[in-house]
C-alpha cells in the first residue's frame, strides 16, 4: 500500500495576528535588534498573548552569550493589556533595556498596573531615546513611576504620553522630572485631563536645567491661569521652539500676556493656540507683536477661535496677518505731512475742499506719484510703522477724512486743516502722530 502523505504544518495566513505575531518571533531567535509587531487592523491584534510569546522568546534570547541586545521594539496598536505589558516590563530589564533605543507601545491597552511595572523596569537604566506609550490609560500612578526613572535615561530625547487619563498629580510628578532633564528636547502630555493648575507645574519646569525645544500640553484643560503661568517664564527657556497649547480653554487674557512674552522670547518658531476661546482683542494682540517681531518664519495658528474679524485662513497662520499689516504700514504718514499736502494741492488747484472725494484724490494725485517714482507716497516721508489704522469711505470728501483724522490726533471737536494753527501749537505732539 502506498505510503499515506503527510499533511503540512499550515502557516497562519498573511495578514492576520498570527502571521505578525510569527514574524516578530522569528526575528526575535535569529538575533534581530529592531523587532516589530505589526498590527493589520482592529480584528488583526496580537493581545496579551502575543505579547506574552514575544516576551518569553526575548527572555529566551537572553541566555545566548552573542546576545548584543534590542536597539528597537514597536508594539503599537495590538490591545496589549495590563498583564502583557507586565511580561515585556521583565523581558526588557537586563541587557535589553541597557542598549535599547526606541520604545513604542502606543495604542495598547496598558493601565496604572502595567504602566507602574514598566517605570520600575526603567529603573535600571538605559540608553533609551525615544518613548512612546501614548494612547493608554496610564494614569496618576504610572505617571509617576515612569516620572521616577526618567532621570535613569541620560539620553532621552522623545517622551510622548498623549490620551493616557492623566491628571495633575502625574503631570506635577513628569513636570518635576523635565525641569531636570538637559537632553530631554521634546514632551507630549497632550490629550489629558490635567487642569488649569497643571501649567504651572510646567511653567516651573521652563528654565535652567531643561532642555525642551518642544512643548505640547494641547487639549489638556488648560485656561488663563496656566497660559499666563506658562508666558511668565518663557523667556527663561530660550531653546524652546514649538509650544502647542491649542484645544484648551485660553481666552483673551492668557492669549495677551503669551504675546507679550513670545516678542520678548523672540526665539519660538511655532505657536499653536487654535480652538480655544481667543476673541478678536487676544488676537489682534498677538497680531500686534507679529507686526513688530518681522518674523516670517514664524508660525502662529489660532483657528477656531471665536473672533469675528478675521477669516478662518488667516487664522491658520497669524504671521500672515501681521505681514500684510507691514506692507499696509509702509504707507504711513503724520497728521502734519498729509496736512501739508492737503495745503499745497489746494494752492495748486489739484483739490478743491467742498468736491474733491477721497477717489480723486487717490487716482488723480496719489497714484500718478506712485507709477512715476515705483513706490507709494507716503514712502517719500520715511516714516516709522502706523500707530493707528483708519477705514475711509472712497466716496466720501477728502476733506472729511482729514477733519476726522485731526479729530482723533488732536482731540478737538472742530480741528483746523492748517497745521500752523494755535491749536497745534498747544498740542504739538497731535501733528506727530501716525
Amino acid at each position: 500500500m502506498p505510503a499515506k502523505r503527510q499533511k503540512k504544518e499550515e502557516k497562519p495566513l498573511w495578514g492576520t495576528a498570527d502571521a505578525a505575531i510569527e514574524r516578530a518571533l522569528a526575528k526575535v531567535r535569529r538575533g534581530d535588534r529592531i523587532i516589530t509587531l505589526f498590527s493589520s487592523g482592529p480584528a488583526q491584534v496580537a493581545g496579551d498573548d502575543g505579547a506574552i510569546k514575544l516576551a518569553e522568546a526575548l527572555l529566551e534570547r537572553r541566555k545566548d552569550p552573542l546576545n548584543e541586545g534590542l536597539v528597537t521594539l514597536k508594539v503599537q496598536g495590538n490591545g496589549v493589556g495590563e498583564e502583557g505589558s507586565r511580561n515585556l516590563a521583565k523581558a526588557l530589564e537586563g541587557i535589553e533595556l541597557k542598549r535599547l533605543r526606541t520604545l513604542d507601545l502606543s495604542g495598547n491597552k496598558i493601565a496604572e498596573q502595567g504602566g507602574s511595572e514598566l517605570g520600575k523596569a526603567f529603573h535600571s537604566g538605559s540608553c533609551l531615546q525615544c518613548l512612546n506609550l501614548s494612547g493608554n490609560s496610564l494614569g496618576d500612578r504610572a505617571a509617576e513611576a515612569l516620572a521616577q526613572a526618567m532621570p535613569k535615561h541620560p539620553d532621552l530625547l522623545e517622551v510622548h504620553l498623549e490620551g493616557n487619563k492623566i491628571g495633575e498629580a502625574g503631570a506635577k510628578a513628569l513636570a518635576a522630572s523635565v525641569a531636570r532633564h538637559r537632553r530631554l528636547e521634546s514632551f507630549d502630555i497632550s490629550g489629558n485631563p490635567l487642569g488649569d493648575g497643571a501649567g504651572q507645574h510646567f511653567a516651573n519646569a521652563l528654565g535652567q536645567g531643561c532642555g525642551l525645544v518642544t512643548l505640547r500640553v494641547s487639549s489638556a484643560n488648560l485656561g488663563n491661569g496656566s497660559c499666563s503661568a506658562i508666558a511668565a517664564r518663557l523667556n527663561l527657556q530660550p531653546n524652546l521652539r514649538e509650544l502647542w497649547l491649542n484645544g484648551n480653554t485660553i481666552e483673551d487674557a492668557g492669549a495677551t500676556d503669551l504675546a507679550n512674552a513670545v516678542e520678548e522670547h523672540a526665539q519660538l518658531r511655532l505657536l499653536s493656540l487654535g480652538h480655544n476661546k481667543i476673541s478678536d482683542k487676544g488676537i489682534m494682540a498677538l497680531v500686534g507683536v507679529l507686526v513688530r517681531l518681522c518674523k516670517e518664519d514664524f508660525t502662529v495658528n489660532a483657528v477656531g477661535n471665536p473672533a469675528r474679524r478675521f477669516a478662518e485662513s488667516t487664522l491658520t497662520n497669524l504671521s500672515v496677518a501681521a505681514k500684510t499689516a507691514r506692507d499696509i504700514s509702509r504707507r504711513c504718514i503724520t497728521l502734519e505731512a498729509v496736512l501739508k499736502f492737503w495745503k499745497d494741492q489746494l494752492g495748486v488747484g489739484m483739490i478743491k475742499a467742498d468736491e474733491s472725494t477721497t477717489a480723486d484724490v487717490v487716482n488723480t494725485i496719489i497714484v500718478p506719484e506712485s507709477e512715476l517714482h515705483g513706490t507709494c507716497y507716503s514712502e517719500f516721508f520715511h516714516c516709522f510703522h502706523a500707530e493707528y489704522y483708519v477705514v475711509h469711505a472712497w466716496k466720501g470728501l477728502f476733506g472729511d477724512l482729514l477733519r476726522g483724522l485731526a479729530t482723533h490726533a488732536s482731540g478737538f471737536l472742530l480741528p483746523s486743516l492748517d497745521y500752523f494753527h494755535e491749536q497745534y501749537i498747544r498740542r504739538p505732539d497731535s501733528l506727530t502722530r501716525r
